[in-house]
């Protein structure tokens, strides 16, 4: 067997600087998958296992892709085959196969060298799980739960000869800040790794981690798959050595799994965290990987709106999270359920992303738009209804890395126009996915950026006074990141700016979106539906609706909508994860209904036509 490392080297490939490895190791952990996951002792192994390969892939391959782990068939199958093969990126790597947890524990020895030892932690506090997450990456300790019971995956690792032997406990005793408890034992653990970890600078000022803690083994079926635990998303995180924490943003609830807390100590932590990391990262924006986890917690899970805590619906707690984070420049990779789980970020974060990607077509001209008849021989916009698609959502990189292969194999892909919102800041943690889409990309594809631009940000929030007064004006690296992500994927549209906040910073928003989306953007302001106003020359209208159900009821629902709407309007209807062959029959069906009355044309030929048709007006 080779040495791990030993084959990693340097290359030039596809325009920028890569990692290629001569060799590297392969777990396959997919047997896990055959668990029962309402059955207390398998789920217990499953989330032991999947956090101890997690901690351990993130360590190993800071040094680059040294370990790819086969947990979720599809999509992992699918990648491994292209990194391997088609992309160019590791052909012609060995590739050294292991399987199952005598595999794991195999790889324990082969790495022993990377690990300062082991970091575990107990059943209690469930916050300890997320403490361990950035204890690993910090110190580079495996992460395990501690688990004494003959047969369990600690016992096994205690076994191991071939093993670093420092072992970090964590306990509720030694978690606790030192100011004294807060009441609270999962906050006291939370606020235990801020100041061993977070405020002595440690931890990376570029990455947080918000992932469901070890609660989740309470209730594991509500996910309903073990890849929604989330933990195999640990890796990239826990390679960058980021702050991991799972916390409720209301002041005035009780979270669910903590009912002994003090009310709102939850938020007060949150912002304390996110205060200290917005100092770390001297003003600029960081990412946050993870959503909350509401079908858990921090929400009334079943929207029965009658819990005296956890009452607010699921978007309401989501779109809070959203304004507090981005209150501090923070911005999230939007993993959330049912599609949260991805394997091997930190391997894939190594692929060779080329420089600049060019949109499959050129932006239409007017001339373009009177050949098409969309303009008449006075150069005036033809009575239609034009309508464009937002192809969403695509704020996570886990719901990337499930969906491109799919839906470019689609057999109506490269057939009828589709227009991808795929945010820049997907490249983090799913190069390989956007090299795919848009070096395959076909004439008829359209890539514009989703929510928020970037990311998933919420810009009112960028603008002071914000929720702390010391916190200044965070335009510039919000504006300076998304013309560098812009840029580099050729992207000039923003399909949807979702935002928690409202007037009276809409307008600022709309004044900074202009300067690096110059050929529209989508946004909710107290505009008409269907009517394009302008910012500076550039165009922008406000999102329709959102629409779901099979083609012919949601060519129905929108035939229906549109029948209301007189002269010429611009409308853009949003769908969530919704195939080629969808978008073609739903639009087929609905063109039909409206017998000539409706246009649906490409986004970027949809806002020229916008800002003729706001021209005209004024």
């Amino acid at each position: 067997m080779k040495k791990p490392g030993l084959g990693l080297m340097l290359s030039l490939c596809l325009g920028g600087m890569s990692i290629f490895a001569e060799s590297f190791h392969y777990l396959d952990i997919t047997y896990l998958n055959k668990y029962n996951i309402r059955n207390a002792p398998q789920t217990q192994e499953v989330w032991d296992t999947l956090h101890l390969a997690a901690s351990l892939q993130g360590i190993v391959n800071r040094k680059g892709p040294r370990l790819f782990i086969r947990f979720m068939p599809d999509p992992d199958d699918f990648w491994f085959d292209y990194c391997t093969k088609e992309s160019g990126w590791l052909t012609g790597s060995e590739v050294i196969r292991h399987e199952g947890r005598a595999g794991l524990l195999e790889l324990i020895g082969v790495f022993k060298d990377d690990f300062k030892g082991i970091v575990s932690y107990p059943d209690k506090p469930f916050a300890s799980s997320n403490v361990a997450s950035t204890v690993a990456g910090v110190e580079s300790r495996l992460a395990l739960r501690r688990d004494e019971s003959e047969g369990s995956l600690y016992q096994d690792v205690m076994k191991l000869e071939n093993r670093p032997k420092d072992e970090l406990k964590l306990t509720a005793e030694l978690m606790v800040p030192k100011g004294g408890s807060t009441g609270s034992p999962k906050n006291d653990a939370i606020r235990w790794a801020k100041e061993r970890y977070l405020d002595t600078d440690m931890c990376s000022p570029e990455y947080m981690a918000y992932y469901i803690d070890m609660y989740w083994l309470t209730d594991p079926g509500q996910g309903g798959v073990f890849s929604n635990s989330t933990l195999t998303n640990h890796d990239f995180y826990i390679g960058h050595g980021a702050f991991f924490f799972d916390l409720g943003v209301w002041g005035d609830e009780i979270v669910f799994d903590d009912p002994g807390q003090p009310r709102g100590i939850d938020r007060e932590t949150l912002l304390m965290l996110l205060k200290k990391q917005y100092q770390r990262a001297g003003g600029k924006t960081f990412v946050i990987g993870g959503f909350p986890p509401w079908a858990w917690k921090y929400a009334d899970r079943h929207h029965r709106h009658n819990s005296p805590d956890g009452r607010r619906h699921p978007v309401q707690t989501e779109w809070e999270y959203c304004r507090i984070i981005s209150s501090f420049n923070g911005m999230k990779d939007a993993d959330a359920l049912g599609l949260s789980g991805m394997v091997n970020a930190s391997f894939y974060r190594f692929f060779p992303l080329k420089e600049k990607y060019l949109q499959p077509t050129p932006a239409p001209t007017e001339q373009d738009l009177a050949d098409a008849g969309y303009l008449d021989k006075s150069g005036a916009v033809a009575d239609h209804i034009y309508m464009t698609w937002y192809m969403g959502d695509y704020d996570s990189a886990a719901w990337l890395n499930r969906h491109a292969q799919k839906w470019w194999s689609d057999p109506m892909h490269g057939k009828t126009m589709c227009s991808w919102a795929f945010d820049p800041s997907l490249a983090i943690r799913a190069p390989h996915a956007m090299h795919y889409v848009r070096t395959k990309a076909a004439p008829t594809d359209y890539f514009i950026a989703g929510d928020n631009g970037y990311g998933y940000l919420a810009p009112t929030q960028l603008s002071a006074p914000r929720l702390d007064p010391e916190i200044p004006d965070g335009w510039n690296a919000w504006s300076e990141i998304c013309r560098k992500g812009y840029n580099q994927f050729d992207i000039s549209i923003t399909g949807f700016i979702i935002d928690p906040g409202a007037d009276p910073k809409i307008r600022r928003v709309a004044e900074e979106y202009a300067k690096f989306s110059p050929e529209g953007f989508v946004y909710y302001d107290n505009q008409a539906q269907g009517e394009v106003r302008t910012q500076n020359g550039v165009p922008y209208v406000r999102m329709y609706k959102d629409i779901y159900g099979e083609p012919e009821k949601a060519a129905k629902e929108l035939a229906t909508d549109f029948e209301k709407e007189k002269g010429v309007k611009f409308i853009m209807v949003r769908s969530i994860l919704k195939s080629p062959s969808w978008h073609e029959e739903t639009g087929r069906r609905l063109t039909e209904l409206m017998k000539g009355r409706l246009v649906i044309v490409d986004p970027r030929t949809f806002f020229l036509l916008g800002k003729f048709a706001a021209t005209e007006k004024h």
